[in-house]
C-alpha cells in the first residue's frame, strides 16, 4: 500500500567529542523510546524485538569531535533494519526520546571507556505522534 503523507524518517544528529589527552574511543549512540508513564517503547521485525536504536561510529582521536546521523523512526527501510516504525509510539500522546552517547575503549564496543563528563551523555526530548 502506498504511503499516503506522514513521517517518513525521522532522524538525530548527534555530534560527539572527546577530551583532549584521553586514549581513542570508540562513542555508540543508543536511541530509545519512552511512554509518558515511562515504560520502553519496542518494535518489532522478522521476529526480533528491539527496545533502541544503536549505531556505532568509528574511532574518535584525542579532543577530537564527530557528527553522525542515526535514523531512529523510518517507515522506508526494510523490515530487516532495527529502527522504531512511525506507528510504534503512541498517537495523540507526549513521549520521551532519550539519546545516550557511550564512549568504548575498542571497536569491539564490549569493555567502556572512561568517561571524564558521563553528566552529558544523556539527553531527553519530548515529542507528540499527531499523524
Amino acid at each position: 500500500m502506498p504511503h499516503k503523507g506522514g513521517i517518513q524518517n525521522f532522524d538525530v544528529q548527534v555530534q560527539v567529542s572527546s577530551a583532549a589527552g584521553s586514549p581513542p574511543v570508540y562513542p555508540q549512540v543508543a536511541v530509545r523510546l519512552y511512554t509518558n508513564g515511562g515504560a520502553p517503547i519496542t518494535s518489532s521485525a522478522n521476529g526480533t524485538t528491539i527496545s533502541a536504536v544503536v549505531a556505532e561510529l568509528s574511532s574518535l582521536v584525542p579532543g577530537g569531535s564527530s557528527r553522525a546521523l542515526v535514523t531512529a523512526i523510518s517507515s522506508l527501510g526494510t523490515t530487516n533494519e532495527l529502527v522504531f516504525k512511525p506507528g510504534d509510539p503512541p498517537r495523540n500522546r507526549a513521549f520521551r526520546m532519550e539519546i545516550t552517547v557511550t564512549p568504548y575503549a575498542g571497536a569491539q564496543f564490549s569493555q567502556p571507556a572512561t568517561d571524564t563528563n558521563p553528566g552529558n551523555d544523556v539527553i531527553n526530548f519530548w515529542l507528540m505522534r499527531a499523524c
